[in-house]
């Protein structure tokens, strides 16, 4: 069994002879907002840390946004994960707050202005 998982529309990769001959799609939807932060809770449990609520506020009401509050349920274990190494970087103890939020989040999305020549 062949499996092409992708987050462009179909129509984008293959002509409709192609998509005549992959029987199954299906779109598997990103999580909403109650699940997100579930995510995010699970998440930062998981690797023993405490998600403030302060930080669930800026996320939800100053970053997302700001992406058309898109969730993706990749989202808490890169931010998470962003962060984890960005305080091993600096020789500090991990921690989820509002600014290293912030740091970990400008690695989330990269504007296309900052890689123009």
């Amino acid at each position: 069994m062949t499996v092409f998982s992708t987050n462009f529309h179909p129509n984008k990769l293959f002509d409709r002879a192609a998509l005549r001959r992959i029987a199954h799609k299906i779109l598997v939807e990103g999580p909403n907002r109650d699940q997100m932060l579930q995510i995010y809770l699970g998440y930062s449990k998981a690797v023993n840390l405490t998600f403030p609520e302060d930080v669930a506020i800026y996320l939800f009401t100053e970053k997302y946004p700001t992406v058309d509050n898109e969730y993706a349920a990749f989202h808490a274990k890169f931010l998470i994960d962003q962060m984890f190494s960005i305080a091993e970087y600096e020789s500090r103890k991990p921690e989820i707050t509002i600014p290293m939020m912030e740091r970990a989040w400008a690695n989330l999305y990269v504007s296309e202005h900052e890689f123009a020549s």
